[in-house]
C-alpha cells in the first residue's frame, strides 16, 4: 500500500494563485489508465471513492497503485507518482510533465480575461530559464476554464509545450486531456 502525503497537491481550481488545493475541496482519485477509482483507495483508513482536503489545504490518503490521477471538481488534473517510487521528484519531472501543471512554473502577474480565465503569464523553468504561458482557447461554455495552451522554453523560445484542446463534460470537467505536444 503506497500512501500519500501532500500539503500542496498540484490540482487547482484558478491557474496562477498560490493555493493549490482548496480547503475542504473533494478531489476524485482514479487510475489514470481507465478513469475508475484508484485500486485500495483509503482516507483515514476507511475505503472512499473521493478524498477531501482538510481545513488547512492538505490532504492524506493511500493506494494500492503506484500512479494515479488527481482530479478537481473544475476539473483540472494532476497525475501523482508514489513518493516510494520516485527519488527526486523535480530532477526526474520532463518538461513535458511540467506543462501539464503550468501553475508550477507561473511566476510574476497572470493575466486574466474578463471570466478568470488566465490569459497569459511570466514562467521560469526548474533549471531557470524563462518563457511564457499563453492561453490558446479560453471556454466560452465554462467561463474562466482554458481549454488550450501553451507555455515556451527559453527566450528566445527553444521549445513551445502545447496543450491540445481538451473536452469537457456538460459539468465543465474535462473528460479527454491530450497529451502535450512539443515543437
Amino acid at each position: 500500500m503506497t500512501v500519500y502525503t501532500y500539503s500542496q497537491v498540484l490540482v487547482w481550481d484558478n491557474l496562477g494563485g498560490g493555493v493549490r488545493v482548496a480547503r475542504n475541496q473533494r478531489i476524485t482519485v482514479t487510475d489514470p489508465a481507465t478513469g475508475a477509482v484508484a485500486a485500495g483507495l483509503t482516507q483515514s483508513g476507511q475505503p472512499v471513492t473521493s478524498v477531501t482536503s482538510d481545513g488547512d489545504g492538505h490532504v492524506t490518503f493511500a493506494s494500492t497503485m503506484g500512479v494515479v490521477r488527481l482530479t478537481s471538481a473544475r476539473g483540472f488534473w494532476q497525475d501523482a507518482e508514489s513518493p516510494d517510487l520516485r527519488t527526486n521528484a523535480t530532477a526526474s519531472t520532463s518538461q513535458a510533465t511540467l506543462a501539464r501543471t503550468p501553475d508550477s512554473l507561473i511566476t510574476g502577474t497572470v493575466t486574466r480575461d474578463a471570466n478568470g480565465a488566465a490569459t497569459s503569464a511570466p514562467v521560469v523553468w526548474p533549471d531557470g530559464a524563462p518563457g511564457t504561458y499563453t492561453a490558446l482557447i479560453v471556454s466560452t461554455t465554462f467561463p474562466g476554464a482554458v481549454d488550450s495552451y501553451k507555455i515556451t522554453y527559453g527566450s528566445p523560445a527553444t521549445k513551445t509545450y502545447t496543450q491540445p484542446t481538451v473536452t469537457r463534460d456538460t459539468n465543465g470537467a474535462a473528460i479527454t486531456v491530450p497529451a502535450i505536444t512539443v515543437s
